[in-house]
């Protein structure tokens, strides 16, 4: 039976804590869930929005019609052998639980992507990435349902054409498929990404070797590093870092090298190199930039903070006003890596 609230505030389901009105909020819980949603004209086309857990959103109108919000759960082995496993992941499990509960059972790959707030659902969505790991490189399948025909679908990891902090859910096919599970092939011997310096000095400190190290333990590392770096969504009004670092051709670099020769830059391959978004923000001046009750982190100018007193259209200007800022002084576009609507 499904959960529906009418005229429901949706300020407490997005952590941005921007104040929209659903007039109907629906609560989905598995399958028959979504295809009762999906079979009873639940849904007004191009009105509508499936809420996975609110941590990357950013509401810019006041009202949206109907709102389905995911609690679909689960998880299970779906193979196995000596040396990996397969295990499929309701869309609505908590991301940050789903990483610790495989750490602790000794499943290895997700350890880098602690503490990512947000559901299994944005996994494939944003295709999320930390400290070297893309959820990419371990999602072996997708089922989803599409909304509008209730055509299940299984989607390949090849077929979710996968890039950086982007999928084919996020892009192409942007809230057309309710996913309602995710699966991820983990390897059973310890295969930790140490590719990070910062993680490798917090091993030192905490007086660990790389030999000795637990998957938990990993978990807890990235864990303390996120928190000291990044405010805490619970206490603080963000959806963590707006932009996404743009990816530039070689020329692109060369020319800017010239008068920014300390820039960061990060080889892709042969032909693009990924650029520091923060660093771009922070040297058009908006490093702790405050406007009409929103502005940029003071220690990380890629997280955008507001107090309650703006809306979402104001924060969407603000973010506006710093990619124009960007692309008059680098001549380089930045691209919302939160989902804005």
């Amino acid at each position: 039976m499904l959960h529906i609230k009418q005229n429901y505030s949706l300020q407490n389901y997005n952590t941005f804590r921007v104040d929209i009105l659903a007039k109907q909020l629906i609560t989905v819980e598995n399958e028959n869930d979504v295809l009762e949603v999906c079979k009873n004209d639940f849904l007004e086309p191009e009105n509508y929005f499936i809420l996975w857990w609110g941590s990357n959103i950013l509401f810019t109108n006041p009202e949206i019609s109907t709102v389905i919000k995911n609690e679909i759960k689960g998880f299970e082995v779906l193979e196995k052998n000596d040396d990996t496993v397969v295990i499929r992941v309701g869309s609505g499990e908590d991301w940050h639980q789903t990483v610790l509960r495989c750490a602790e059972s000794e499943r290895y790959g997700l350890e880098n992507l602690a503490l990512i707030p947000g559901t299994v659902w944005a996994a494939p969505v944003q295709n999320i990435g930390a400290y070297g790991v893309e959820a990419k490189d371990l999602i072996v399948e997708v089922e989803a349902i599409e909304l509008f025909t209730w055509e299940k679908k299984v989607f390949s990891n090849e077929e979710c054409l996968f890039w950086y902090r982007s999928s084919i859910f996020k892009k192409v096919l942007k809230q057309r498929y309710f996913i309602t599970s995710v699966s991820f092939k983990l390897s059973l011997h310890k295969n930790l990404n140490l590719s990070y310096k910062g993680i490798t000095d917090e091993i030192a400190a905490r007086g660990l070797t790389q030999a000795n190290l637990r998957a938990s333990q990993m978990v807890e590392i990235v864990s303390h590093i996120r928190k000291t770096k990044l405010p805490d969504h619970h206490t603080v009004w963000t959806a963590g870092s707006f932009f996404q670092n743009p990816i530039v051709s070689l020329a692109v670099r060369n020319k800017l090298e010239k008068s920014y020769p300390d820039m960061p830059r990060y080889p892709i391959d042969d032909s693009t190199v990924k650029l520091s978004a923060g660093w771009l923000v922070e040297q058009a001046g908006f490093k702790g930039y405050f406007d009409h009750g929103v502005w940029t982190h003071k220690a990380h100018a890629l997280i955008l903070i507001h107090d309650g007193s703006s809306t979402g259209k104001k924060i969407w200007e603000f973010a506006q006003l710093i990619q124009q800022k960007v692309k008059d002084q680098f001549a380089v576009e930045l691209v919302a890596e939160v989902n804005v609507l």
